[in-house]
């Protein structure tokens, strides 16, 4: 058996540039963070030659090209996998809508585990998050970005850089204290709502390419990386929040998002203290974030009574093997 675990990610400044829509024109730039919520996924030898594959539903089929979820069969058939295996995801949250980019994690994990099975592991976290990438839009044709695919990966807090030409991820040197209380300001909740994150790429894609005011909006929120990172490192919390906002506003009107209940939670979250916060993901749904002051945590949460706390830790380590009996580690 092998077992891989993937963080997801928190997305604060950026996001969108990921897209080859906007980064094939501009250079594009987000600011990220993995988080200790996790994919799991474990890959054994079946005894009997058959495929059981089992996530939010289990399937036992003959072959991998009758195989449904289209992440795996498209690996199994890209790796050339004819001999049985079990393959089994497990998830800290929702493994779809969550804005955490829990799918590409789960790609990540899936590619990581495949190649430690074949025996030819992919070890360097660029190659990891390309094979991911490739898994997801070349493969599967997913009108897509690349951030979630390398913050799984690398894991850290990082400045993570897209460019026609590749992507270069920068990790933020800040030190655990920094971090712990950076941690401390930070509060977030769920939103219910469906979500197709590629099909709302696909379409922020669109605008980006026939839109100039959605690209001219996206610049702006891709400058703003820098800065908040210069906050970050500078204890700046209040100051971060409040671009958090500015950039809340700038992608609601020039991605055209609208959402009756994130508004609301929104605007709820700014009225009990929150300095500024954001949805996470491409949009619909998942969680918000919120920079507040510690003091007024309490008073954030009285307001989301009955709604669901994400409770939020930073991973360090990425895409990580936790066991491998075909191998020492």
């Amino acid at each position: 058996m092998i077992i891989i675990r993937v963080p997801l990610r928190i997305s604060f400044m950026g996001g969108g540039s990921d897209l080859p829509a906007f980064y094939e024109q501009s250079a594009g730039r987000v600011i990220s963070a993995a988080i200790n919520k996790y994919v799991f996924i474990a890959i054994n030898e079946k005894f009997d030659g058959k495929f059981r594959i089992s996530y939010s539903v289990t399937e036992l089929v003959d072959k991998p090209h009758e195989v449904k979820n289209t992440r795996v069969r498209a690996a199994l058939e890209h790796f050339g996998i004819k001999k049985g295996l079990e393959i089994v995801s497990i998830s800290d949250v929702p493994s779809s809508g969550s804005g955490l980019g829990a799918s590409s994690s789960f790609s990540v994990a899936l590619m990581h585990g495949l190649t430690e099975f074949l025996g030819k592991p992919l070890t360097d976290k660029y190659a990891l998050a390309e094979a991911a990438c490739y898994l997801e839009m070349e493969m599967l044709g997913e009108k897509i970005g690349k951030q979630d695919q390398y913050a799984a990966a690398f894991g850290g807090v990082n400045v993570i850089d897209f460019s026609a030409k590749g992507v270069t991820v920068s990790p933020v040197r800040i030190s655990k204290k920094l971090l712990t209380e950076f941690n401390g300001h930070l509060i977030a909740f769920h939103v219910a709502g469906a979500r197709d994150a590629a099909a709302i790429h696909a379409g922020v894609s669109h605008n980006m390419k026939n839109d100039v005011a959605t690209r001219i909006a996206q610049e702006k929120m891709v400058a703003m990386v820098m800065p908040f990172k210069q906050a970050l490192l500078k204890r700046e919390f209040k100051k971060m929040g409040a671009m958090l906002d500015k950039a809340w506003k700038l992608k609601k009107k020039s991605h055209a998002m609208a959402h009756a209940e994130v508004d609301a939670v929104y605007a709820a979250g700014r009225k009990a203290g929150a300095w500024g916060g954001k949805l996470l993901g491409a949009g619909g749904g998942g969680f918000v974030l919120f920079i507040a002051p510690p003091k007024v945590h309490a008073k954030i949460r009285a307001a989301f009574m009955g709604r669901k706390e994400l409770l939020i830790g930073f991973d360090a380590e990425g895409s990580k093997v936790v066991f491998n009996r075909y191998r020492e580690s």
